[in-house]
C-alpha cells in the first residue's frame, strides 16, 4: 500500500499546502485487526466507534495528513507534532530533506513538471546525523512538483 505528500515548486519557492492523496486506487478495510489496533493505541474505545476519528481521511490532529497517511507512516494521529516534515534547503546546491525516517517505512522522492508524468529522484540518502532524507534537487526554469511516495509492506 503507499501513500504520497505532494509539494509544488515555482523557481525556488515552495507554495501551497501539502496534500494527502493515494498513488494508486486501493482498499483499506477500516475494520481489519492491523488497523484498529493502531487506531486503539491513541484512542479510546468510544473514540474508535466515532467516523469522524477513525475515518481513513479523518486528521483529528489537524497536521494535514488523514489516518491513512499516518498509519502508513507510522505516524501519531493524535498529536499535531507528529508529521512527515518537508522543506528545502536553498543553499546551494539545493536540496529537499524529510523526516522522520521510520524504520519498516519506504520513502522515495518522484518530481514532474506537469502533474500528468512522474520520474524518480534516484539520490534520496540518509542525513547523517538525523532521522531525515536528503536529495540534491535540480531546478529548471518551468514549474516542478515534488511527492514524497510512502510505503510498508506489512500495511493490509
Amino acid at each position: 500500500m503507499t501513500a504520497f505528500l505532494l509539494l509544488g515548486l515555482f523557481a525556488g519557492a515552495t507554495y501551497g499546502e501539502i496534500a494527502f492523496a493515494t498513488s494508486k486506487p486501493f482498499t483499506l478495510d477500516l475494520r481489519s485487526e492491523g488497523f484498529r489496533d493502531w487506531l486503539a493505541t491513541f484512542y479510546s474505545q468510544e473514540d474508535l466507534q466515532d467516523a469522524e476519528v477513525t475515518g481513513s481521511r479523518v486528521d483529528t490532529d489537524g497536521d494535514g495528513s488523514g489516518n491513512l497517511f499516518e498509519y502508513l507512516a507510522k505516524l501519531d494521529p493524535s498529536d499535531l507534532n507528529s508529521n512527515l516534515r518537508l522543506y528545502f534547503i536553498v543553499d546551494p546546491p539545493m536540496r529537499l530533506r524529510l523526516g522522520p525516517r521510520m524504520e519498516g517505512v519506504e520513502y522515495a522522492l518522484e518530481y514532474s513538471v506537469d502533474l500528468a508524468s512522474w520520474s524518480t529522484v534516484d539520490d534520496l540518502v540518509p542525513v547523517a546525523g538525523a532521522e531525515e532524507l536528503e536529495a540534491a534537487l535540480t531546478l529548471v526554469s518551468q514549474p516542478s512538483f515534488f511527492r514524497v511516495v510512502v510505503s510498508r509492506a506489512e500495511a493490509p
